[in-house]
């Protein structure tokens, strides 16, 4: 059950990231996000935050606590009471950063495999 529950979470936030990728009011996606989680589930369920624990960041990037105390330095977080916290909308715009940086790596390497140049000079 959980698993299905998972997927269709996954499908959610999928529709929603391809929503948000165009131009929607602040906070449109919690609403509809909200609105979907009660359709699918068939229950009230917890709104997302817009300000996340790191429990709640690290399901948002579906990783353990462990493997997210090492991002810490890296996540665009704040202490709030004592606490570090995450403002989602910072988070996916962090998720973005990442995103955008791995492509241009990997686009980096395949100019690199294919220069002659390159290969020549042993490189």
């Amino acid at each position: 059950m959980k698993q299905k529950r998972d997927t269709i979470d996954e499908k959610i936030h999928e529709a929603l990231n391809a929503l948000t990728r165009t131009t929607l009011p602040d906070h449109a996606d919690l609403r509809i996000r909200g609105t979907l989680a009660r359709y699918v589930h068939g229950r009230e369920e917890t709104p997302v935050s817009e300000v996340l624990t790191l429990e709640e960041t690290a399901r948002y990037l579906k990783l353990t606590i462990g493997e997210l105390i090492p991002l810490l330095d890296e996540l665009p977080s704040f202490e709030l009471a004592g606490r570090l916290r995450v403002r989602r909308a910072a988070l996916d715009q962090w998720i973005e950063t990442r995103e955008k940086t791995l492509k241009w790596q990997k686009q980096r390497s395949e100019l690199k495999r294919d220069d002659p140049l390159i290969h020549y000079a042993g490189g």
